[in-house]
């Protein structure tokens, strides 16, 4: 037998051998790893610059703006220029790509474009504004591709990195603006209702009838459900607090409905203060009326005839709304009674297309009665509905230099 000596002389250059290829391929480990956490640190660099440059963009859209209408020119200003501060890092950032245009809801993360719809289109129940930043560090950039330390041993010395991100922005100012029907009060709807959107009640919620809600109904202390007809969810302040008698199709229930306070949401001095026209004396109008801005009323307000333009009427008193009056076109009416309620008689059509109406009365009570089409909110203390009614939400209130927090979607 060979002594241990003399055999671990033999395997000598064995080991040295081994060893050469451990290191080797350790050093290749080493500088893979390094390069790849150098390629991962530039990526997470350039999605931050992104996400900061595109929800500063979705900001500036409607910020100080009272128009109601995107500033498109100022998002993308304010998103390049929110890009190319970001002082987060020491990287040296390429100019970015900024497009502002509008996001459509219905989108989802496999059917989203590359590219947003275009500035022209309609705002409507599924169209938002947007802004969406690119950045990209690669060859022909001002700064061209991340270089790597080690990945030119194996013959790649550059690599293409780049990131971006949407943020969209709601004009509306959120809270009880976001339902179609909201209600401080109990809330019954009742009869043949097609209800586009969600509706709320910070308190109880009856449903009576053939009634279809595509969004959420939800009442804060309980909802009931009695009839037949399809809703997409429920929500009442607890599970419990639900009740069914009857045939609805309901896509889901839960609990953890919270009180919105209509006392968050006061606007009538934004908006007497931004009034064209002011009437110390209670308004009555007969025919074709034609809104150019605001018109602010201490006193009552009647309406008689059609309605055209954009446009709002506050009123200290109650505003009724008498005959068949039509909004079309992309027009909005605000109307906002301050401390009075608001009536609206006869079959109308209350925006169709893009037009829309937000019906406001956070002291008092809505009334609608008739058979009526309705584009937009009826935001109320109190909700009377007597008639069957189309009614289709998520129109952006144009009324408010308000708009809700931004939101990145991609």
């Amino acid at each position: 037998m060979r002594p241990w000596n003399a055999f671990l002389k033999d395997c000598r250059g064995a080991v040295a051998a081994i060893t050469i290829i451990m290191m080797v391929a350790f050093f290749a480990l080493l500088a893979i790893v390094i390069d790849l956490g150098h390629l991962m640190l530039v990526r997470s660099q350039l999605q931050n610059a992104a996400d900061a440059g595109a929800l500063a963009g979705a900001r500036a859209l409607f910020y100080n703006n009272s128009t109601g209408t995107p500033n498109w020119p100022a998002g993308q200003a304010a998103a390049t220029q929110m890009v190319l501060l970001d002082k987060a890092d020491t990287l040296t950032l390429p100019n970015p790509a900024v497009q502002a245009g509008v996001w459509n809801t219905a989108w989802t993360a496999s059917t989203a474009p590359p590219n947003l719809l275009p500035q022209g289109t309609s705002l409507g129940a599924t169209h938002i504004p947007a802004v969406k930043v690119s950045i990209q560090k690669i060859a022909g950039s001002n700064n061209g591709p991340v270089a790597l330390t080690f990945g030119q041993i194996f013959g790649i010395s550059t690599v293409n990195v780049g990131a971006h991100a949407t943020a969209i922005v709601s004009p509306n100012p959120g809270g009880p603006f976001n339902d179609t029907l909201f209600s401080n009060l109990d809330l019954s709807i009742n009869g043949a209702q097609n209800i586009t959107g969600s509706v709320f009640s910070n308190n109880n919620l009856t449903i009576n009838g053939a009634d279809n809600i595509s969004g959420t109904a939800e009442g804060v202390t309980g909802v009931g459900l009695n009839g037949a007809g399809s809703i997409g969810s429920v929500v009442a302040g607890t599970l419990n607090e639900i009740t069914e008698n009857g045939a609805f199709s309901v896509g889901s229930t839960s609990g953890g409905a919270t009180n919105i306070p209509l006392s968050n949401y006061n606007y009538s001095s934004q908006i007497a203060a931004t009034a064209a026209t002011v009437y110390n004396n209670n308004y009555s109008q007969n025919g074709a009326l034609n809104i150019s801005g605001n018109i602010s009323v201490n006193g009552t307000v009647t309406l008689n005839g059609a309605i055209n333009d954009n446009g709002t009427i506050l009123a200290t008193g109650n505003i009724t709304v008498n005959g068949a009056t039509n909004i079309t076109g992309s027009s909005q009416l605000f109307l906002y009674s301050a401390n009075g309620n608001i009536t609206i008689n006869g079959a109308d059509n209350l925006g169709s297309g893009n037009a829309s109406v937000i019906i406001y009365a956070p002291n008092g009570t809505v009334t609608l009665n008739g058979a009526f089409n309705l584009n937009g909110q009826v935001i109320a203390n109190q909700i009377v509905l007597n008639g069957a009614f189309n009614i289709d939400g998520g129109f952006p209130v144009v009324a408010l230099a308000q708009f809700s927090p931004p939101e990145l979607v991609q």
